[in-house]
């Protein structure tokens, strides 16, 4: 008789709770499996629709309040 049918049929008469301390030593003992997971690809023109969305930093000589002076005049043009 095979191993694995050997474990099962000394496991189908034990009670849930040494199942349960013998599965958790199982999982223990055993190597753990690797997680590979392949890069998504984007699909194209998925990122078309952001371009422009986002204010380039330029930090140089710029305040606050003259960013948002810029951001009046242009709204109410």
């Amino acid at each position: 008789m095979p191993l694995a049918e050997q474990l099962y049929t000394i496991a189908k008469t034990l009670p849930d709770e040494t199942l349960l301390a013998l599965l958790n030593l199982i999982r223990t003992l055993s190597p753990p499996t690797p997680i590979t997971t392949a890069p998504r690809k984007l699909p194209p023109g998925t990122l078309t629709g952001l371009r422009g969305i986002a204010k380039p930093l330029n930090l140089v000589n710029h305040s606050p309040q003259d960013d948002y002076t810029h951001y009046l005049i242009n709204k109410y043009q």
